[in-house]
């Protein structure tokens, strides 16, 4: 009896000090926790997918404190490999979202400039010259400047060149054309998609329903990431011109990205866009006699948008318009699709 009445006694102990132990650990852990409050450790404090990190950033930012882009970059890679795609891809849109405003706001960032150095492993003082150059060449406007995180390399000049008696507008991208030309009243749209679709249209263009692309910056940076999938041969349609259609959308769903941002047997409003145009082909105007319609400047883009079904198509709310633009919000977008 007096052997059970031991045995009980030193369980229970047992059971004590383990508890003890456990709350000490737990103890130890808490204030460890406490000690480690930089931004990453806030974020990855946040395990519930329901919870957004984007409220962790805007803490952060509300306290004094700065953002780097190597941090997030290194914050949204780490959420990735554990999983959570969720939270990553919310640091990716943070990251667009910061570099369009700087983008706008002001000539030049220094964070932003560090983290660009470190992604390509540059120095600052190139980086430095090629604003130079693009200021010397006067690379677009402010509204249509290509945003640096699309590119895997150093982004190249964007430029608009301008024919006499033209209206169509021709882009440089990476070292190649880039041909726009907008049409209202179009009334041969169902020959036009049904050449497209037998592959019989010549030459090859691009036609995208107008009404979603409020600006030309988006469908550049949608160009860009076309070009780099053809350069690693990794097209997912079946065309260059179809991938640019596929590339504006946003979406990972081929089908309805070209249902959506192509055009349809009526559609009267029409972007054409055409990669490496010949001078012959501009000069004769061989993309715009394919369409019978009326051509208008480029410029005409943001007043003729349909904001609506833009907000809807790309699930763009209006909180986020109110610190950002439909042309910034289509962009990141554009460049987060392929961040998960």
């Amino acid at each position: 009896m007096a052997s059970r009445s031991l045995f009980v006694n030193l369980r229970r102990a047992s059971n004590t000090c383990i508890s003890r132990s456990f709350c000490s650990g737990a103890l130890i852990e808490s204030v460890d926790d406490q000690e480690i409050d930089d931004l990453k450790s806030r974020i990855l404090r946040v395990r519930l997918p329901k919870r957004s990190v984007t409220n962790v950033l805007e803490r952060w930012v509300h306290q004094g404190n700065h953002i780097t882009i190597s941090e997030l970059r290194q914050i949204s890679k780490e959420l990735r490999m554990s999983q959570r795609h969720k939270h990553a891809l919310e640091i990716v849109i943070a990251t667009m979202t910061l570099h369009n405003y700087i983008r706008r706001h002001a000539h030049r960032d220094t964070d932003f400039v560090q983290g660009e150095r470190d992604a390509v492993g540059g120095s600052s003082d190139e980086i430095e010259v090629e604003d130079e150059v693009e200021e010397e060449h006067h690379v677009l406007t402010d509204s249509a400047k290509p945003c640096k995180f699309l590119c895997s390399q150093p982004s190249k000049e964007y430029r608009a060149h301008n024919f006499e008696g033209v209206t169509m507008k021709l882009f440089e991208v990476n070292g190649n054309t880039f041909s726009l030309a907008l049409f209202i009243e179009v009334t041969n749209s169902k020959e036009l998609l049904e050449s497209m679709q037998a592959a019989t249209l010549e030459p090859e263009v691009a036609f995208l329903n107008a009404s979603l692309i409020p600006d030309v910056f988006p469908l550049l940076a949608a160009a860009h990431k076309t070009l780099v999938s053809k350069s690693r041969d990794s097209l997912t349609t079946r065309t260059l011109h179809s991938e640019l259609v596929y590339n504006y959308s946003g979406s990972k769903h081929i089908t309805e990205s070209l249902k959506r941002c192509g055009i349809s047997e009526s559609s009267t409003y029409v972007l054409a866009a055409r990669f490496n145009a010949t001078s012959d082909e501009i000069e004769q105007k061989t993309v715009e006699k394919l369409v019978n319609g009326k051509e208008i400047n480029l410029e005409e883009l943001g007043g003729r948008a349909d904001q609506a079904q833009i907000q809807k198509h790309y699930k763009i709310t209006s909180q986020e318009l109110g610190i950002s633009s439909l042309a910034d919000a289509i962009t990141c977008r554009i460049a987060a699709r392929d961040a998960l």
